[in-house]
């Protein structure tokens, strides 16, 4: 099976976004759930700019392409869920906003063959999204959000709301992406939406969070996570629009297996079994409902 280049950037993406959200939880404490977002990416999509004007792009006219805006919206509504929600979520409770946000590799899916009016299996799709139900419904619906797990987990429907919001918001950006390619602005447009986004952030942050403080053990977080986006944004661009989305999704369903264990390690947060038997039904349906559209789709063209 031959992958072509652009599908093999595309995989740089869920390798630093695996990494990023136990960090997000240890700076988001100290900094704020929505300076830490724009203080990320405005450095980002500042460093981004800088580096396209310097090799002859021009991002700054991206703004009016007929499907950027949409593209913003969409791009920025991830952020602003998500990082409250790993803000307001406790310690306990963590993983299961882990999980809801990892939804969003299926959500890239289901959205993909709606608009792409791709061939599918409906009976393979079916099983692998009742799986993954599942699969959440033991790890959310009687441990967390309810609060009656033995640790003695509280009530916690928000952040788990937010999280799941964020990974259908990301899903359809995702797809979307694919479909309209440069009409949105394509890569040259991802350091622009990144500092409109997070100026939007900032935005928020000023009327929502505190003066935000900056101890010893983030800096060094703080400084990787103002690191990654730029690169996984621009990679993932590349990915969903030149390379094989439903095999660059697929690897996106691993994404869930690397948080926990950094999550476990980093954050010193003990898994539950039912939390690893979430993941592993989480994983596994995704797996099943690629399958829907591999036999049609990665058999004869595996990539663009």
């Amino acid at each position: 099976m031959k992958i072509s280049r652009a599908t093999l950037i595309g995989l740089i993406a869920p390798l630093l976004w695996a990494t990023s959200l136990p960090l997000i939880k240890l700076c988001s404490g100290q900094i704020g759930a929505f300076y830490l977002p724009a203080i990320q990416y405005l450095m980002s999509g500042t460093f981004g700019l800088v580096y396209f004007c310097a090799t002859s792009r021009r991002p700054f006219e991206v703004y009016n392409r007929p499907k950027f805006l949409p593209r913003l919206v969409l791009f920025t509504a991830y952020f602003a869920l998500l990082y409250p929600a790993i803000y307001l979520v406790q310690k306990p409770n963590f993983p299961g906003v882990l999980l809801l946000n990892y939804l969003w590799p299926t959500f890239t899916l289901l959205f993909t063959l709606v608009l792409l009016r791709l061939p599918f299996g409906p009976l393979k799709l079916l099983l692998g999204t009742i799986l993954v139900v599942i699969g959440l419904a033991l790890e959310i619906l009687p441990s967390k959000v309810f609060g009656i797990t033995a640790s003695g987990g509280s009530v916690e429907p928000f952040p788990f709301a937010m999280s799941f919001s964020a990974a259908i918001c990301w899903g359809l950006y995702s797809a979307l992406n694919r479909k309209w390619g440069d009409i949105a602005g394509g890569v040259q447009a991802v350091p622009l939406l990144m500092l409109c986004a997070g100026i939007a952030l900032l935005v928020l942050a000023t009327f929502v969070d505190q003066a935000p403080t900056f101890p010893p053990k983030i800096i060094v977080p703080l400084i990787y996570l103002c690191a990654t986006p730029f690169l996984a944004n621009v990679a993932w661009d590349i990915g969903t629009r030149h390379g094989n989305l439903p095999l660059l999704s697929l690897v996106c369903d691993f994404i869930p297996w690397i948080s926990l264990t950094l999550t476990a390690i980093y954050l010193d947060i003990q898994l539950e079994a039912t939390t690893l038997v979430s993941a592993f039904l989480i994983v596994v349906g995704a797996l099943v409902s690629r399958l829907a559209l591999l036999p049609t789709r990665l058999s004869s063209k595996i990539d663009p």
